[in-house]
């Protein structure tokens, strides 16, 4: 980590609680009236435990969830999500890999 402002120190960890993310996106919208339910996972790393990602994804696709995915020069949410994510490497990919992804979600 380090500073990118002068008030603001950056810590890096190495964390990325994505199992923990999604539980929490699907409590949050799980009493949402809407009629589809899309979580976008947008992430730089591997999930701290694989296993919760996967339980978490299971768990929210049987209660109608939706899962869209964007590694950030990362490949590892193809492994997650490989039918609905894509990978960026660079700022100028962001917009255009959102815009297909949500194309193939909302199309399906």
């Amino acid at each position: 980590g380090g500073r990118f402002h002068s008030r603001f120190l950056v810590k890096t960890g190495g964390c990325t609680p994505m199992g923990e993310a999604m539980w929490w996106a699907m409590r949050e919208a799980l009493e949402r009236k809407e009629a589809r339910k899309i979580i976008l996972v947008v992430t730089d790393g591997c999930p701290d435990s694989k296993v919760a990602a996967e339980k978490a994804v299971a768990h929210g696709r049987r209660l109608g969830f939706e899962f869209c995915g964007i590694g950030i020069a990362n490949p590892e949410i193809m492994n997650l999500l490989p039918e609905s994510s894509e990978v960026v490497d660079t700022l100028d990919q962001l917009a255009p890999a959102l815009f297909r992804i949500l194309q193939r979600t909302l199309a399906g």
